[in-house]
C-alpha cells in the first residue's frame, strides 16, 4: 500500500500540526500510517470556515448538489477496491465486509440522494399518535440550521460519518467531522472524495483530535466533583486511561487477530445467505456470526475441519 497522507482538513485545505498519532493495524499490530492532530488552535478554525462556508452552501441549487453527490459516487466507484483495503488494514475487517457493509452502502446512499435531492427535502406528513391531536396538521420540515459537529466511532469508520456528512450536505448544513483517532483514514479518504466530487471550500473539515485525553480530563472533573479530593479524582482518570487503553491495544487485537483469518469465498457466501435471510440486519451480523463458528470449530476436534475450510 502507497504511504498514506495524515494531513486533515480545514477549508479545503491539508493541513499538518506538530503532533501525530501512530494508527495500527489492530489484526497484526503492522503500522498503517500516521496521522497529524489537529490542536485547538485548528478546530477552532475548522468551526470558523464551515461557519464562513455555510450562506454559500445553504443557498446552493439543488441541482449543483445533485451533481456533486453523483459526481462523488463516481469518484468512489472508481476507489472501491482501495477504500476497502484501507478500511481491512486500518480496522481489522475482511475486505469483502468492508466492500460490502461500508463501500457499497455510501455508493447507494450517494446515488439514491443525487438523484432524489426533491424528494428527500420535501415537507412530509406525519400522524398524530396521540387522539388529543388528531384534528391537528403535522409535517417534518428538513431545513438547514447551520455548521454541525459529527464525532464518529471506530468501528464503521467509512459509513457512518459518510452517511452522517451525506445528511447535513443534503439539508444545507456544514461540517466539521472529528473522526476517531483509532481508524482516522477512513474519514481523510472521506475527505478526498468529496473534494475531488467538487464540495465548496470549508463546507466539510476533518480534524483528528485526541480523544481519550479528553475523556480523561472529563473523568477527572468529574471525580473531584464526586469524592472531592485529586487523588481520587487522578485515580478515576488514570483507570479511565488504564482501561482504554487495555481496550484498544490488547483486547482487540487479540479478539481480531488469528480468528479474523477467514476463508473471502466463505465471508461471501455468508453474507449473501444471511443477508437473503435477514436483510440489512443479516447482512450486519454475518461475519460476526460466521467469526463465532470458526472460532467454535477451532476449538472442538471433531469440527477442526470446517473451521480450516472457513479459514484462509
Amino acid at each position: 500500500m502507497t504511504p498514506l497522507d495524515g494531513r486533515f482538513f480545514i477549508a479545503g485545505e491539508r493541513r499538518e500540526s506538530s503532533e501525530k498519532a501512530a494508527v495500527e493495524n489492530p489484526a497484526t499490530l503492522e503500522p498503517v500510517g500516521e496521522v497529524f492532530l489537529a490542536s485547538s488552535a485548528d478546530c477552532r478554525g475548522a468551526i470558523e470556515a464551515a461557519k464562513k462556508a455555510y450562506p454559500l452552501w445553504r443557498d446552493i441549487a439543488t441541482e449543483e448538489k445533485r451533481r456533486l453527490f453523483l459526481k462523488a459516487k463516481a469518484v468512489l466507484l472508481r476507489r472501491a477496491t482501495e477504500i476497502a483495503r484501507l478500511l481491512a488494514v486500518e480496522k481489522g475487517t475482511p475486505v469483502v465486509e468492508s466492500l460490502t457493509n461500508e463501500v457499497f452502502t455510501i455508493i447507494e446512499t450517494l446515488d439514491y440522494y443525487g438523484r432524489n435531492q426533491r424528494k428527500a427535502l420535501a415537507p412530509k406528513k406525519v400522524r398524530a399518535h396521540i387522539p388529543l391531536f388528531a384534528h391537528k396538521r403535522n409535517r417534518y420540515l428538513f431545513q438547514p440550521l447551520g455548521p454541525s459537529l459529527v464525532i464518529s466511532p471506530w468501528n464503521f469508520p467509512f459509513m457512518i460519518p459518510f452517511l452522517d456528512v451525506i445528511m447535513e450536505l443534503t439539508v444545507g448544513n456544514t461540517i466539521v467531522l472529528r473522526p476517531s483517532t483509532s481508524t482516522p483514514f477512513a474519514a481523510l479518504a472521506i475527505g478526498e472524495i468529496m473534494t475531488e466530487a467538487g464540495v465548496p471550500a470549508g463546507v466539510l473539515n476533518i480534524v483528528p483530535y485526541l480523544g481519550p485525553v479528553i475523556v480523561a480530563a472529563v473523568v477527572f472533573v468529574v471525580g473531584f466533583v464526586q469524592f472531592g479530593t485529586i487523588g481520587m479524582a487522578a485515580a478515576a482518570s488514570g483507570i479511565t486511561v488504564v482501561v482504554t487503553s487495555l481496550e484498544g491495544y490488547v483486547v482487540t487485537p487479540w479478539l481480531t487477530s488469528k480468528a479474523a483469518e477467514m476463508n473471502a469465498v466463505a465471508i461471501f457466501v455468508g453474507l449473501l445467505f444471511w443477508g437473503w435471510i435477514w436483510g440489512l440486519a443479516g447482512l450486519l451480523l454475518a461475519v460476526p456470526l460466521m467469526l463465532a463458528l470458526k472460532a467454535v470449530c477451532d476449538r472442538v476436534e471433531e469440527l477442526k475441519p470446517v473451521g480450516e475450510l472457513l479459514g484462509e
